[in-house]
């Protein structure tokens, strides 16, 4: 546990020490929230009856995608994009000569991307649900939930 804790303290560190993409990241999720929440409003639901299990509105099912879809990114892209980074500073065979066990150091290289990932997608909930009256009982996270763990399954 103290080798997955000093991964993510030092890729914390990397990224906090950049406020501005955070930030941006933030304000991009609200703006395509928003977005889509207007596009929702055209839509009729009368016109489409696969909404019918999300109380016949569009914008809960789309937020939950949205929501979601960065972790699935962050599973597919992470462990890749840690490794390219550690070959581009030079520091791959230094980490990998280490003598922690080499799934160990790919769970500790993806730990902060797959953490700031989820605290995105609460976030994006959070902030969405609170600005556009989201009508949670028409989210179905439970179902959300379920299909997330079983497609970071087969992503990891």
């Amino acid at each position: 546990m103290r080798i997955l804790l000093a991964f993510f303290r030092r890729d914390a560190r990397t990224a906090l020490s950049y406020r501005f993409p955070f930030l941006l990241s933030i304000v991009g999720m609200l703006f395509s929230a928003a977005i889509f929440f207007y596009v929702s409003r055209l839509v009729n639901p009368a016109d489409s009856p696969a909404l019918a299990a999300y109380g016949g509105d569009y914008f809960p099912f789309v937020l939950i995608g949205l929501a979601f879809s960065g972790c699935q990114a962050a599973a597919l892209n992470t462990f890749a994009r840690a490794i390219r980074e550690e070959q581009q500073q030079g520091t791959l065979e230094a980490l990998l000569s280490t003598p922690a066990p080499l799934p160990l150091v790919l769970a500790g290289s993806a730990f902060w991307d797959m953490t700031r990932a989820v605290a995105e997608l609460l976030l994006c909930l959070i902030l969405a649900g609170a600005l556009f009256a989201l009508p949670w009982q028409a989210t179905r996270l439970d179902v959300a939930l379920g299909v997330f763990l079983a497609g970071m399954t087969a992503s990891l």
